[in-house]
């Protein structure tokens, strides 16, 4: 898959849209914000798996996705990056498109967030590698919202607790 926009048809996928409008003197900057791909991993406590960045506090571990990069593989990239030898499946659970509206201009920028589900029986058995610990700040469980996250981050670890 390389186009997130066809997801947002399709009635098993949750999807939002958010409309920003932005100045023309600003449009250079949005178009270089990256899309990403964020993978919920869930353990058999009803515990979802975050990861800090140091940036955006703990969220669901996400990587960006340039616009000719298969989501699949971001995905992928990031389940194996904090997993190792998990076996599983993904599935997009969310798309969450953010749309910057040109004033004056009759013109768009979108960025997507993709949020993924990781589907394993194998979960229990998940402890982060070294490798995790060497991308993020941090790496744990959680079994509920961390109070310092808020907005659309919030929204896609509610997914998952």
């Amino acid at each position: 898959m390389i186009d997130p926009e066809r997801l947002l048809e399709r009635p098993d996928i949750v999807s939002t849209t958010e409309t920003v409008r932005i100045d023309p003197d600003a449009a250079p900057e949005y178009r270089t914000f990256d899309s990403h791909a964020a993978v919920g991993i869930t353990n058999e406590r009803g515990e979802v798996l975050l990861a800090d960045d140091g940036a955006h506090g703990p969220g669901l571990p996400a990587r960006a996705v340039s616009r000719n990069d298969r989501w699949i593989d971001a995905a992928t990239a990031i389940v194996e990056g904090i997993c190792a030898e998990l076996e599983y499946e993904l599935a997009v659970r969310k798309v969450r498109r953010t749309r910057f509206a040109i004033e004056q201009r009759d013109e768009q920028i979108s960025m997507y967030n993709v949020i993924f589900d990781v589907e394993s029986e194998e979960t229990a058995k998940v402890t982060p590698t070294g490798a995790a610990h060497e991308q993020y700040d941090s790496v744990e469980w959680a079994s509920s919202v961390p109070v310092e996250q808020s907005g659309a981050m919030a929204e896609d670890i509610r997914l998952f607790v």
